[in-house]
């Protein structure tokens, strides 16, 4: 009977880990939202459900101060809250953010994510994660970088509506692209947002090599599937083995 029960458990346990390895996960790249007046050029890239990317080109004689502080995302439900660069320490995330010049004529570029998406989890393989922030659907969401220059206090808004209406109306699709790898994740330590980000990477490079520079990838699929060779990592109790894959589809900006 004990042996039944003792079976039975490690059925349990090990029924427990595949799940837990499986991940999957779809996300669609917007439209670029752009941004234009006297004063500056930007243009503002959703990538994913994490992270944003702003350029901005000062288009005057004048240095131009980007008030990081001002930067915020209003979500279409009301909600409100803070973007921060991406090199920001995770525990920094919620204090004071310095300001960033931009010279006369000169160029600026970052990746902001959400203050509120910054989050510890304690434990043997815990530590920071940056949480999803962004909803699928953008419409009646706005992000919005407050800038000075010649003593006068703007800013930039950018409508997710735009993001929404564009994407098909404006962007040619040139083809598609995917990309499969094994990973051993051993002892657990490549977390699943290092993975996909490194998939990732490979999509986007092999769609430059195919189809130029001027492109991004829309549609993106990430599909994470365990594999019978984590047995041979104790069982996946010293890590697993995942078969993972991500596919998208390349259009022209």
């Amino acid at each position: 009977m004990k042996r039944f029960i003792m079976l039975g458990m490690l059925f349990v346990v090990f029924i427990t880990i595949i799940t837990s390895c499986v991940t999957s996960d779809i996300y669609e790249l917007k439209a670029p939202i752009t941004f234009e007046n006297e004063d500056v050029s930007a243009t503002l890239l959703i990538a994913g459900s994490k992270v944003i990317n702003l350029d901005i080109q000062n288009k005057t004689k004048d240095v131009i101060t980007l008030v990081i502080d001002l930067a915020s995302f209003t979500e279409p439900q009301g909600n409100n809250t803070r973007l921060i660069p991406e090199e920001t320490k995770f525990i920094d995330a919620t204090r004071s953010q310095p300001s960033v010049t931009i010279p006369p004529n000169g160029y600026y570029s970052k990746s902001f994510f959400s203050a509120d998406s910054a989050n510890y989890i304690s434990g043997k393989y815990g530590g920071w994660r940056i949480n999803d922030w962004l909803p699928l659907d953008l419409k009646g969401s706005s992000f919005v970088f407050g800038y000075r220059v010649a003593g006068k206090e703007k800013y930039m808004v950018f409508g997710g509506d735009k993001a929404e209406q564009q994407i098909f109306a404006q962007i040619e699709k040139l083809g598609s692209v995917t990309i499969n790898k094994t990973y051993w994740n051993i002892l657990f330590l490549n977390s699943v947002e290092k993975r996909r980000n490194a998939l990732y990477d490979e999509a986007l490079a092999k769609a430059k090599e195919q189809y130029g520079e001027d492109i991004a990838l829309t549609n993106v699929r990430y599909q994470g599937d365990w594999d019978v060779k984590s047995l041979l990592l104790y069982f996946s109790m010293l890590g697993f083995v995942e078969n993972a894959t991500i596919s998208a589809d390349v259009v022209n900006l």
